[in-house]
């Protein structure tokens, strides 16, 4: 992925009202209709700043939770070069991650009580049992009713798991995508 800007709101006649965030990729909830997310990896204001964040949703309805990355976004996805970037999500666990050409960035959720509501019984803490509603690429609207959030980027490969993964997995894939794709 490369080049991200926040956007010009095409939906308000103001050419200097922009965006607060830049939707990247995530996979929507069971009952959205275009906008709330199981799992989101996306430029978004944080605190008054624009950041990468994980942003997740553990149930259809329930409150997200968001890890920023402490970095500037534009250090983490500099202008005109390549990032492998990566957005983790245990959804029984309760935590996320985000991940830079296979490293860790550090960072720090957005809220400190438990909006997944995994704490206690029972176990394990599972999400919605219904299928995502469709994926988001590039902060439009699956169904092209509205543009919202649009990403002004390149990306190349996408890849959704249908589980968590490790660190040392994400480090895996990296080398192994950049090993196969100069």
């Amino acid at each position: 992925m490369r080049v991200v800007r926040d956007g010009p709101n095409s939906n308000t006649p103001d050419p200097n009202d922009h965006y607060n965030a830049v939707g990247l990729a995530g996979v929507l909830t069971g009952t959205s209709q275009g906008h709330d997310v199981r799992a989101l990896l996306e430029v978004i204001n944080v605190s008054g700043e624009l950041r990468v964040v994980a942003l997740g949703r553990r149930v259809d309805g329930g409150r997200s939770q968001t890890f920023a990355a402490n970095e500037a976004w534009q250090s983490v996805l500099p202008p005109n070069e390549w990032v492998f970037l990566t957005a983790t999500f245990d959804f029984d666990e309760g935590t996320m991650a985000l991940y830079k050409n296979g490293r860790p960035l550090d960072g720090a959720y957005t809220l400190t009580d438990d909006p997944w509501e995994v704490a206690g019984p029972p176990e394990p803490d599972l999400t919605s049992a219904t299928d995502p509603r469709g994926i988001k690429i590039g902060g439009s609207f699956p169904q092209n009713t509205k543009e919202q959030n649009p990403c002004d980027c390149r990306l190349d490969d996408l890849m959704f798991l249908d589980r968590a993964v490790t660190g040392k997995e994400v480090l895996q894939q990296y080398r192994w995508a950049t090993k196969n794709h100069p």
